[in-house]
This record gives C-alpha cells, structure tokens and sequence, in this order.
C-alpha cells in the first residue's frame, strides 16, 4: 500500500507540475525542484526514523512517519486544481492504447534512456560496496562515498532551477549521461577512498539532472492529454528494472567481476548517449511522427 500510494502520488505530482508550466524552461525549473523532494527526504527520512525509534519505540515511530501523508493531504488543498474543461483531447473518437505510446519511436528511445539511467543507479548501490570490501575500506569509507553522490544530487538539483534558462533538455541529457559513463568507466582504476568519493561526486551530479531533463522531454514526446500515462509508462519501465536488474547484476558480477559489470554499464550509458542524440535530431525533424 505505501509503494502504491507514493507511485500514484509522484505521477499526480509530475503531472500537475508540467501542466502548471508555461514554457520548457521553466519545466525544467519545476522538475528540478520536485527531484530535490525525493533527495532530502532520503537525507532526512532515515534519520527521523532512526530516531524516533531509539527514543519512543517502533510504534510512535510508524505514527509519526504515517503523519506525513496526512500533511501532504493538507497542503495538496494548496495545490491550483485545473479545471477538466481545460484539458483538450484531440480524437476523441478514436480509442486511445498505451500501444500507441510504445510505437513511437522518441517515446522508445526516451524510456531506453531512462533505463540506462535507472540500471546506472542501480549498478552504483550494488558495486560500490563490493569495490570497497576488495580494497579494504571501513563501512565508514563507503559510507562517505555515497554520502559524496547524495551530496551532490542535492547540490545540482538546487542549482539546476536558477540556471534553467540558459541549459535546454538536450544539453542536460547529453552531458549527464556521457558523464556518468566517464565516471563508470574509470571507477575500477581508482584505489583511494577520497578518488572513488569525487567520482561518486560526479556520478551524483550526472544522475541529479538527468531525470528532470527526462521527465522535460518526456512531456515533449507525448500529447498534452496523455501526459499521465506516459508518466505512468515511464514508472512502470523504471520499477519493473529495479525489481530484475539487482539480480542479472549479481549474476554478472559473480561471474566475471565487479570491475566488468561497471565497464559494461558504461557501455550502455555511452549507448544512451547516442540514443539522446538520435531523440532529439527527430524532434527537431519536421516530419517526426506524431502518437
């Protein structure tokens, strides 16, 4: 049920976001802000839990953690209700499938994207200790590594809405996405904590601006009237790699290595980089095919 309710809510909240700005920049600027949500409260979230236990118990823990919905119930009140009238569905006789989501060709390579991107993150949390554990370091150490990549999707989230209109979608994405890759690819070489740290630094701000710069794009791809279920197609996609993924991944890296299992990630971001390339010579195409 809590997995079920922050998935409808993130997608309302993406949603109303996009509808809610008037231009691409400043769609960028709304995503930019929502992302840092998600960054804070996983910043925040353990600690208020942890402590919460340690003081009162589990039980006024789970009550006060189940506060949080409720505030956000309140503050959605806040929140400017578009009317329905406002929404325009053109064709409306003609039955609308998520199949015709799936066949256009920008929409396929921006979920390929935003795989590559998901499979990155996931890859990250997976290998990172493992690396660590082979060059001796304290939980401390790995600690600090991924507390460098939490530190700097925060930092870039935070920048990214004050820079928005000098940085269009294309150059987000491509720029992210090819760093992530550099930083994949010479990750097995470092041997210093403090090395691994700046590079987990990078990492952080290579996915903290990728995903607003995906959901700007994604909105881009898709009529007006099926934004909702684009956003809902892209979760599905991402959820469904976070549930398969951490296993291929361990197979993976039993078999030939961590080291190999980063170089590979690697060479499907430097994939989705070509493929971010592609995306947007067709949207600036005019004959670009329209769902």
């Amino acid at each position: 049920c809590s997995g079920a309710g922050s998935g409808f809510g993130m997608i309302v909240i993406q949603r109303t976001v996009s509808r809610m700005a008037t231009s691409a920049s400043m769609r960028v600027q709304a995503f930019s802000w929502i992302a840092l949500a998600p960054s804070a409260a996983g910043l925040l979230g353990p600690l208020l839990g942890g402590s919460l236990i340690d003081i009162y118990g589990y039980r006024y823990a789970f009550a006060a953690l189940g506060c949080l919905p409720l505030i956000t119930l309140l503050a959605s009140q806040w929140v400017p209700h578009q009317p329905a009238s406002e929404v325009k569905v053109p064709n409306a006789s003609r039955p609308e499938r998520i199949r015709d989501l799936l066949v256009d060709i920008p929409m396929r390579r921006l979920l390929f994207i935003d795989w590559v991107v998901v499979a990155s993150w996931d890859v990250h949390g997976f290998v990172v200790p493992i690396l660590g554990h082979e060059r001796g370091f304290s939980a401390t150490a790995v600690g600090a590594i991924f507390a460098a990549f939490g530190a700097a999707s925060i930092i870039v989230r935070l920048i990214i809405p004050m820079i928005s209109k000098h940085l269009s979608s294309r150059m987000l994405m491509t720029g992210s996405v090819v760093l992530a890759a550099v930083a994949f690819a010479i990750y097995p070489l470092l041997q210093s904590v403090w090395a691994m740290a700046m590079c987990a630094f990078a990492f952080g701000l290579a996915l903290g601006s990728v995903q607003p710069a995906i959901l700007t794009t994604l909105h881009d791809v898709t009529p007006d009237n099926r934004h909702g279920e684009a956003l809902a197609l892209r979760s599905t996609f991402s959820q469904s790699s976070m549930l398969v993924m951490p296993l291929v991944f361990g197979a993976i890296g039993t078999a030939v290595g961590s080291g190999f299992l980063l170089w590979m990630m690697a060479g499907f971001l430097g994939a989705g980089s070509w493929q971010v390339r592609r995306l947007f010579g067709a949207l600036e195409s005019p004959r670009i095919p329209r769902v």
